[in-house]
């Protein structure tokens, strides 16, 4: 085996090894890391509580409406002919 092989190789085992551990902290810590999530969200959304039912977020405008629009078809023009295989 040549040495760029070997490196190739030891990279692959080195960085496999790397996202194995990641992946088994992740899961074994996974209880608590959600149980974080949702402190933290209910936490984050008590302010948005305050704000009366009755009083509703002013609508976008003509133009914003239009922004959005044209990025969207944009977008999945993009989508088509840069990303799917012809």
């Amino acid at each position: 085996m040549s040495g760029e092989s070997v490196g190739r190789s030891l990279a692959t085992l080195v960085f496999g090894g790397a996202y194995l551990a990641v992946g088994l902290v992740l899961a074994t810590d996974f209880k608590n890391l959600t149980e974080r999530f949702v402190r933290t969200s209910v936490r984050t959304s008590r302010g948005m509580a305050r704000v009366p039912r009755w009083r509703w977020l002013r609508q976008p405008d003509e133009e914003s409406r239009l922004r959005v629009l044209v990025a969207l078809v944009l977008g999945c023009i993009w989508l088509v002919e840069r990303v799917w295989p012809w």
